[in-house]
């Protein structure tokens, strides 16, 4: 049960020696703790996300957000988190 839970928060679509990112850690932790992130924390275009999931695919990783599922937000396009 444990596996199917993970596998439906994070998923590899690409090696996972791809692409290193230090938001990735706490993009993460919130996916598993279910908490709401702010990305672009410093910008005026501020954006509170509630995370679903991580993927990494080709282009890097990528954030779901539960409220837009269809469209992944790039993590290097996330900016400041908190």
């Amino acid at each position: 049960m444990r596996q199917q839970r993970a596998h439906r928060h994070f998923r590899f679509d690409a090696p996972v020696e791809a692409a290193a990112d230090p938001r990735v850690p706490a993009l993460a932790d919130a996916v598993r703790r279910r908490n709401l992130v702010r990305i672009r924390a410093n910008a005026a275009n501020a954006r509170t996300i509630h995370p679903q999931s991580l993927v990494l695919g080709p282009g890097g990783w990528q954030v779901v957000d539960a409220r837009d599922p269809a469209t992944p937000i790039p993590v290097a396009a996330c900016g400041t988190i908190n």
